[in-house]
């Protein structure tokens, strides 16, 4: 079936957001930027290229220093092509100044909301802040995959994923190996939505135990099976009985 403006619309209304979410817009707005004419999406990309450089430049010490260094004029990107300048962000350039990379100030409205942390498991540790916004557009994000995905709001979901990027248990402790994590939402998207439930696996267990929870899905009355991959998580709307495809080729 072609995809439209109407379809989308009518897949996102599948998505039933809580009451103390009602108000929000910004799922409906995600799906007509999606049928956005060519201009129109061209002239929004073009002024974001604009504000957010000229934002860092005046708040953001690392980018004001970087951009005086490239000759961009009061640190703007006033041409198309000025932005394929600006030299990625390595890690090394985080850890070397950190602070320098912190805003003075956060744009009109924003608001602080934490921080996170890399695992590591590449070198040292990173600390990420966020503004509450930020941190919004994971789960937005993650909704429209699922909406394009097709994927029923209210089947189960589960996830195999590294301890630090579960959920924790109701008691606020990690979960243990050999333990499954049952939550009466999805982890996320649960938070703005009317979902289904929600299982969790770390994958510091042994393959063994992990095929066979996935082997033995009644056991956690899961009706939809994750999307494995490198033991990342998504709901496929697979049988639970059969064992993804992406994970039976081995990664």
């Amino acid at each position: 079936m072609p995809v439209t403006f109407s379809t989308e619309q009518d897949e996102q209304r599948r998505w039933r957001l809580r009451p103390r979410f009602s108000h929000l817009t910004i799922f409906d707005q995600m799906v007509a930027n999606e049928f956005l004419a060519t201009d129109e999406r061209r002239n929004r990309q073009q002024k974001a290229l604009s504000v957010i450089p000229r934002f860092s430049a005046r708040q953001v010490s690392h980018y004001r220093k970087l951009f005086n260094h490239l000759n961009l004029s009061q640190g703007a990107a006033p041409q198309a092509k000025d932005p394929r300048r600006i030299p990625p962000l390595t890690k090394a350039v985080i850890q070397d100044d950190e602070a320098a990379l912190v805003a003075k100030r956060l744009p009109t409205g924003g608001t602080i909301g934490g921080l996170t942390e890399t695992s590591g498991t590449t070198g040292a540790s990173l600390r990420i802040f966020h503004t509450v916004r930020g941190k919004e557009m994971y789960q937005f994000l993650e909704q429209r995959s699922r909406r394009w995905d097709r994927v029923d709001p209210l089947g189960a979901a589960a996830a195999i994923r590294q301890r630090p990027n579960l959920p924790l248990r109701p008691d606020g402790t990690p979960l243990p190996d050999g333990e499954t994590l049952q939550l009466p939402a999805w982890s996320g998207i649960g938070y703005y939505f009317e979902t289904g439930p929600f299982l969790g696996f770390a994958k510091s267990n042994s393959l063994e135990r992990v095929a066979d929870w996935i082997e033995k899905p009644a056991r956690h009355r899961i009706d939809r099976l994750v999307t494995v991959g490198t033991f990342g998580a998504g709901v496929s709307k697979a049988p639970a009985a059969k064992v993804h495809p992406q994970f039976q080729g081995g990664q």
